[in-house]
């Protein structure tokens, strides 16, 4: 008995299953379907991150921009150590919740709120532009107390 296989999407065109699969083959067999694959018989190779194909320029330009971000995370922790506030506080999570929460918001000057745990609130006023935002001052509302942080002076 002669095996065969079906080939996606098309239940009625079949072909053996002992035929080789060279790139001829594969063409030929999505020619046939008349369907629209993703998939393509060439072989592309695909490069890691830090692949030798990125140049030189590239990669100071994004190590400038990881530095920059680290120092605005820097700054953030500071700030808000500075105000008096006690617990553990990421700059690069204040960050990201700021980013989350002005995401798809229209231009203007918005006050937002965050709760990331039972008994700390976050308020945050921020300017958003188009192509980024703002942040004028951070209002922590803890058990311990409250603690406003101003970024614009």
């Amino acid at each position: 008995m002669e095996r065969l296989k079906k080939v996606y999407r098309r239940k009625d065109r079949q072909t053996l299953a002992d035929e080789p699969l060279s790139r001829e083959n594969i063409s030929r067999i999505l020619k046939e379907s008349a369907d629209s694959h993703s998939f393509s018989p060439v072989y592309s190779k695909q490069y890691s991150y830090k692949s030798n194909h990125i140049n030189k320029k590239d990669r100071i330009d994004q190590n400038n921009k990881e530095n920059k971000m680290e120092e605005i995370y820097k700054i953030i922790e500071e700030k808000i150590k500075e105000s008096g506030y006690k617990r553990e506080i990421s700059g690069s999570d204040v960050y990201n919740e700021i980013s989350d929460l002005i995401d798809g918001k229209d231009n203007g000057t918005y006050i937002l709120m965050s709760k990331p745990y039972d008994d700390v609130v976050f308020e945050y006023c921020v300017d958003v532009m188009s192509d980024n935002f703002n942040l004028s001052y951070i209002k922590i509302n803890a058990l311990e107390g409250q603690y406003h942080i101003d970024f614009d002076n």
